[in-house]
């Protein structure tokens, strides 16, 4: 009897390894197909509005915008969250159809404002202000960056880099396992899979400029360095959401959470890359094109 009650004790814990497995193996399946669908609707939508660019890019970013500063707003627990959506959407409103360029003065009074609604507590309007700031910047250096030299195509470019990465990221992440790359801002995210989207991002880089004859050297560093940019933009979110307390920023995309969890390293690609071009417009000539 003794034997028998060991040998269903271990038949137990197999049975309980192997449930846990399978349901690892659903919910991984689940996820995927999630993510999945949300892309067949996002990329499409995201290359038209790039495509068509002026009002109808500066009218998607704004809404964007305001998306992101609902759920910033939701995530600090602020007390007037639809002040922020608001704020975060001015920026990009004003360059697209101001007939000024006032839209850098914009987002230094949008956080000014997001400060002063919430004057009552300084931390609060810290956060406030930096919100507003954080979900109004990333649309509108999309915006700048599309119309500015060569838009169109760095702006694609840019996008189809972020991509790469994400997807790469994620498959050479639990393909390899390893070390965790941030413990603290992400259980998740591992040294391997930041490698492997290092290496995809490089590749495809390479083969654009090969295919394009363009240098190949300036555009394996700039796919890289977009890399970058987009995984540390994904851990500054993820360092927000831990330190609020949050798992998700918002609940807009299934399988993704909210639009601040999907464009969080792309936003920051764009700021970088806009950055880049205003800081140094001659990188332009470096990538293969006219001054």
């Amino acid at each position: 009897m003794p034997a028998v009650s060991v040998g269903l004790a271990r038949f137990r814990r197999l049975a309980n390894r192997m449930d846990g497995a399978a349901v690892k193996r659903l919910r991984l399946s689940r996820e995927m197909s999630l993510r999945i669908a949300s892309a067949v609707v996002l990329i499409p939508f995201g290359l038209f509005v790039v495509w068509q660019g002026g009002a109808v890019l500066a009218l998607a970013c704004a809404v964007f915008a305001a998306v992101m500063g609902r759920e910033w707003a939701r995530m600090a627990a602020l007390n007037w969250p639809i002040s922020l959506c608001v704020l975060a959407a001015v920026p990009v409103l004003v360059a697209g159809f101001a007939p000024t360029s006032w839209h850098w003065q914009a987002l230094g009074a949008v956080a000014f404002l997001g400060f002063a609604i919430n004057a009552s507590n300084l931390k609060t309007a810290g956060i406030a202000a930096f919100g507003a700031l954080y979900c109004a910047l990333p649309p509108l250096a999309m915006f700048l960056l599309r119309e500015g030299p060569e838009g169109l195509l760095l702006t694609l470019v840019s996008m189809v880099f972020v991509w790469v990465t994400d997807i790469a990221a994620f498959f050479g992440g639990r393909t390899f396992a390893g070390p965790l790359l941030s413990p603290k801002e992400s259980p998740n995210k591992r040294w391997s899979g930041a490698v492997a989207a290092f290496a995809a991002t490089i590749l495809f880089g390479a083969a654009l400029a090969l295919i394009c004859g363009w240098p190949l050297l300036p555009w394996c560093v700039a796919a890289l360095s977009l890399s970058v940019a987009a995984q540390l933009g994904d851990l500054l979110e993820s360092r927000f959401k831990r330190s609020f307390g949050v798992k998700d920023a918002g609940g807009i995309i299934p399988g993704h959470g909210g639009i601040l969890d999907r464009v969080d390293g792309l936003g920051a690609a764009m700021c970088y890359a806009l950055m880049v071009l205003s800081l140094a417009p001659e990188a332009l000539i470096l990538l293969g094109f006219d001054a």
